[in-house]
């Protein structure tokens, strides 16, 4: 009856009850409050994404030149990535690119329905740091990143648009530089 009074329209209180039980053991006594009426949190809705959901938003939100570059490095991923996931996003999904070299997975770079890509520097502590540095050399030789910042414990980002749609070469600059990169891991003892 609480919930229905409540939820019955837009009214300027809200109705609640307290119901307090006894819990007694020998001398001792406790009373445990449980509060009805209160409405429940939100959820804060996010959800796994999936490929379809993800170029379903991607289309709504992007450009067709942001969209085929988009396009292009998932599919590019698909072909050399070990593995893709699918992110967890309120209102942004994302794919990752990770490597994997035996049991562990370096998680790369990540690419949002909103055109930006996250470059995961911060998730790749375990990658020894020469690795890391020749890495990020190579990204910021690429055309439109050579001021993404600070690389080590962080996450640098661009926007597709502000970067690869004006050059191709610049996508396939990254690209080469994730391979590199992948080739550097696997050939490694860290």
């Amino acid at each position: 009856m609480i919930r229905f009074v409540n939820a019955a329209g837009k009214l300027r209180f809200s109705l609640h009850a307290l119901e307090m039980r006894l819990f007694r053991s020998g001398q001792t006594e406790v009373l445990v409050p449980h509060l009805y009426g209160v409405p429940e949190a939100p959820s804060a809705g996010r959800h796994r994404w999936t490929k379809e959901e993800f170029f379903q938003v991607a289309t709504e939100r992007l450009t067709q030149e942001e969209l085929g570059v988009v396009e292009d490095l998932f599919t590019w991923a698909k072909q050399h990535a070990g593995y893709i996931s699918w992110g967890s996003g309120a209102q942004n999904g994302s794919f990752t690119f990770w490597f994997r070299k035996n049991d562990a997975r370096s998680s790369v770079f990540s690419v949002f329905t909103d055109g930006k890509v996250w470059l995961n520097f911060g998730s790749l502590g375990d990658v020894d740091e020469s690795k890391l540095e020749a890495f990020y050399d190579e990204i910021t030789a690429t055309e439109g990143l050579q001021d993404i910042g600070e690389f080590r414990g962080k996450w640098p980002q661009f926007r597709v648009g502000d970067v690869f749609v004006a050059s191709a070469a610049a996508v396939e600059a990254f690209k080469q530089a994730v391979a590199d990169f992948g080739e550097a891991i696997k050939k490694s003892d860290t």
